[in-house]
């Protein structure tokens, strides 16, 4: 289940997304406004949604050299 920070970062992300879009398909005078909206929203979405991302469980890539290395020496 999405948790509500990451569905609002999600919502930021795409409204962000779509003022970028409207700025860069207008005209002549494009309005510096939409811009610096877009991109912040973008940013605020993206670090909402990384925020919340689940940690990844470890890797078991390597495990038996990992044992090996773990284990006490005999002299």
């Amino acid at each position: 289940m999405r948790t509500l920070k990451y569905r609002l970062g999600q919502f930021c992300l795409v409204i962000g997304l779509m003022l970028l879009v409207v700025f860069f398909l207008q005209g002549q005078n494009p309005t510096p406004l939409f811009f610096f909206a877009g991109l912040g929203g973008a940013v605020l979405g993206l670090l909402l949604m990384r925020r919340t991302h689940a940690p990844s469980e470890p890797s078991e890539r390597f495990r038996s050299v990992r044992k090996y290395l773990e284990r006490p020496k005999k002299r």
